[in-house]
């Protein structure tokens, strides 16, 4: 258990792409998290806007979202990888 937590803490902490098994997976699924972050911050705003909830704020919703998904994704690639 000590040895996932720091493996995983030694990747997600620097920012040295080399220590993953696969740098340029991780480098191109960041990039793809962030699109999608936006994306399904914008599709959640619609979405909101046509149920007839008050929209939240945009900017707000999209930085957490953009800064969510990659964080979330990078977590789950270094326990795969």
């Amino acid at each position: 258990m000590t040895d996932t937590l720091g493996k995983l803490e030694f990747r997600l902490l620097t920012s040295n792409w080399q220590s993953w098994n696969h740098p340029l997976r991780a480098k191109l699924l960041f990039l793809a998290l962030i699109v999608g972050g936006g994306v399904a911050s914008i599709l959640l705003q619609i979405e909101l806007e046509h149920l007839g909830y008050s929209a939240l704020p945009g900017e707000l919703t999209t930085a957490v979202f953009c800064l969510g998904f990659p964080s979330f994704g990078l977590v789950v690639l270094a326990l795969v990888d």
